[in-house]
């Protein structure tokens, strides 16, 4: 396999360092994975990986440990020697500075998140009423 192979992009926004050791860690103790190119951004780093199938799991974990945002897609990328068409994925992190449990603000009111997904699930303190919002309006 070439140095420059991967099979998908690990997309890392807002990580903390304890996600990127986390996800150090896990590219060390899987052995097979390897990464072909680390690009730093101004809020992250995408990492091109080896292996679709790590990649996907690694997002699950990430998203179940950590809480945030996760995101699949896939582009086709040519054809194989055998004229399959080939595809490589992008698995998006967005970490977010709260999580299942944590207390946060929501239109001047206090809520508790119950669930974090494409979207977050908050319940409100006051009321008791579960609402599902957008990522970006909480605060």
């Amino acid at each position: 396999m070439r140095p420059e192979y991967y099979e998908g992009i690990l997309q890392l926004r807002n990580p903390s360092d304890k996600v990127l050791d986390y996800v150090e860690r896990e590219i060390a103790r899987d052995g097979k994975v390897r990464i072909a190119k680390t690009t730093r951004l101004k809020n992250g780093y995408d990492l091109e990986l080896s292996s679709q199938a790590f990649l996907r799991g690694l997002g699950r974990k990430l998203r179940e440990k950590f809480g945030g945002e996760l995101v699949l897609s896939s582009k086709a990328a040519g054809r194989n020697r055998h004229g399959k068409e080939q595809f490589r994925v992008n698995v998006l992190f967005r970490q977010y500075p709260f999580r299942k449990g944590s207390t946060v603000t929501y239109r001047g009111e206090q809520y508790k998140v119950l669930e974090t997904a494409h979207k977050v699930r908050i319940k409100s303190l006051e009321t008791g009423k579960s609402i599902t919002v957008d990522y970006d309006s909480i605060s």
